[in-house]
C-alpha cells in the first residue's frame, strides 16, 4: 500500500516538475512582450539627434517632440499574469 503510494507522489512530482519547467519557458519568452523594444528606442533616439542637428544647422526654432509613455498591451498582461499564476501554483 505504501510503495504504491510512494510510487504514486513521484509520478506526480515528476510531472509538476516537468510542468513548472515548460511553464517557465514560455513565461520568460512572454514576460519580453511587457517591456519596450530596444530598437523602437533606439530609433527614436536617432530621430531626435537627427532633428536637433537639423535646427541647429539651419538656425531654426526648436519645436519640443511630444514622447508617448510605453504601455504594454493588456492582452499581454492577462497572458503573463495567467504563466505566473500557475507556475506559482504549480511549485
Amino acid at each position: 500500500m505504501c510503495n504504491a503510494w510512494r510510487d504514486e507522489i513521484e509520478k506526480l512530482l515528476l510531472f509538476a516538475g516537468l510542468f513548472s519547467a515548460t511553464v517557465t519557458a514560455f513565461s520568460i519568452e512572454s514576460y519580453k512582450w511587457l517591456r519596450e523594444d530596444a530598437t523602437e528606442i533606439s530609433a527614436r533616439l536617432l530621430l531626435q539627434i537627427s532633428n536637433q542637428l537639423n535646427v541647429t544647422a539651419n538656425y531654426l526654432q526648436t519645436t519640443p517632440s511630444t514622447q508617448v509613455p510605453f504601455s504594454s498591451d493588456p492582452r499581454s498582461i492577462r497572458i503573463n499574469v495567467f504563466w505566473f499564476l500557475s507556475l506559482v501554483l504549480c511549485l
